[in-house]
């Protein structure tokens, strides 16, 4: 019997100004829809590696970043020249509108191929949340 390959890979594009830069940010981005056991335990390796030996003293906002960085660390396998250049996303210097937007994208096309469940949707809504609340000190 042939095994029938079905595409894991889906395009998304991104237009979108950083709310503190003001730089207009525009792209494709290219991920994988549904991860392989193997890239999950990676993504929750580097989620945990971010955290630290502490992770119960990192805050929300930081919890939500480092889960967004580490999927999109294994999600993604083709980025803008942005991204590249900022580092993947990490020097976007406050500009959290478009990581949430990214990732947005991210978990729409994740739920568009059936590749997502409810407690993922619920995710994306906190980590958003979390994006567009001023961290307190």
């Amino acid at each position: 019997m042939a095994v029938t390959k079905i595409s894991n890979e889906q395009p998304f594009d991104i237009n979108i100004t950083g709310e503190k830069t003001k730089v207009n940010y525009t792209g494709t981005f290219r991920a994988k829809v549904v991860l392989s056991y193997s890239e999950e335990i990676l993504k929750d390796r580097l989620y945990r590696e971010a955290l630290g030996p502490n992770p119960e003293y990192a805050s929300p906002r930081v919890r939500d970043i480092a889960e967004m960085r580490a999927d999109f660390a294994v999600s993604f396998v083709q980025t803008p020249l942005f991204w590249k250049s900022s580092n993947n996303g990490d020097q976007l210097y406050g500009d959290d509108n478009v990581l949430s937007e990214v990732w947005s994208k991210l978990q729409a096309l994740r739920k568009e191929a059936g590749g997502t469940d409810a407690d993922a949707e619920a995710d994306r809504a906190k980590i958003e949340k979390s994006l567009n609340e001023p961290e307190s000190k």
